[in-house]
């Protein structure tokens, strides 16, 4: 039996405990959570949005974030079309940032907010 992929083991999940809870979170103090079927529609969408701006398979996705959920989501999403995610750390300097962005020929670059899109 082949391995399946990190992708092939979320869909699985997804089906198999729908509306439980996927990922908790703790935001302004406040715990929040996110079920897997809304796991799973969230990353749906951001992949439809990427392969919307052409993201195909092998092509490289920044994402310049914060270990959080939506970074989980978007890698998700990046992985389900074939592309390659494509992480910078947030100590990174901006000459480091650059670099990994250009050598990647990175298409798209998810990032936390202002600061880091500056």
């Amino acid at each position: 039996m082949q391995p399946k992929s990190i992708v092939e083991i979320f869909s699985d999940n997804c089906r198999r405990f729908a509306s439980r809870p996927c990922f908790q979170f703790k935001k302004k103090e406040r715990w929040g959570t996110i079920s897997w079927d809304e796991a799973f529609q969230r990353v749906k969408e951001l992949s439809l949005g990427l392969a919307s701006l052409g993201v195909s398979k092998g092509d490289g996705v920044v994402i310049f974030s914060a270990t959080s959920v939506e970074w989980t989501l978007c890698d998700l999403a990046i992985l389900s079309l074939g592309a390659v995610t494509v992480p910078i750390y947030q100590s990174s300097t901006p000459e480091q940032l650059a670099y990994i962005v250009n050598d990647s020929e990175a298409k798209v670059l998810f990032v936390e907010g202002d600061a880091q899109l500056k």
